[in-house]
């Protein structure tokens, strides 16, 4: 089964415990339903028939991977939770494109991502101008690694 959330739009000036947000569902490339949060801590409205709902959440709990709650439980993925982390994502991935229009370093050692706004990458930047923005070995240039492994630093940073 094919799972993907699109049209995910997300207000956070609304959202309070959760993300206030809509998206379509699709499964296997048909449109089946819509959930939305209100954001302020309740569960999302799920607006899918029951059948494909239960069918969506034992998929779900059989071939995502198992979260850890607060307390340290092990807890099988359900549907809200694959939203959840979709939003989350939908939201890291605008977060990148906006980081990466800027000289972006990620610090392994403090985990954190460093900015250098005055200046915007350039291709035409050999080793020496990019040199320049690397202080010591454990910083990476998330501008000149793949889009995927700049989303993984900027998930290990959030």
């Amino acid at each position: 089964m094919e799972l993907k959330l699109k049209n995910i739009k997300v207000l956070l000036s609304a959202s309070d415990e959760t993300y206030c947000y809509e998206a379509v569902v699709y499964k296997d490339s048909k449109k089946i339903g819509l959930v939305t949060n209100q954001g302020s801590g309740g569960c999302d409205n799920q607006h899918i028939d029951s059948e494909t709902l239960n069918e969506i959440n034992e998929w779900c709990k059989k071939n995502l991977p198992s979260w850890t709650s607060y307390d340290g439980e092990q807890v099988p993925t359900d549907f809200e939770m694959f939203c959840a982390n979709e939003v989350e994502l939908h939201l890291n991935k605008k977060e990148l494109k906006k980081i990466l229009k800027k000289v972006a370093i990620y610090d392994q050692a403090k985990n954190s991502i460093y900015t250098y706004p005055s200046y915007k990458p350039s291709s035409l930047w050999g080793d020496k101008e990019w040199g320049r923005f690397k202080k010591n070995k454990d910083q990476i240039i998330m501008n000149k690694i793949s889009e995927s492994e700049a989303l993984e630093y900027l998930n290990k940073a959030n």
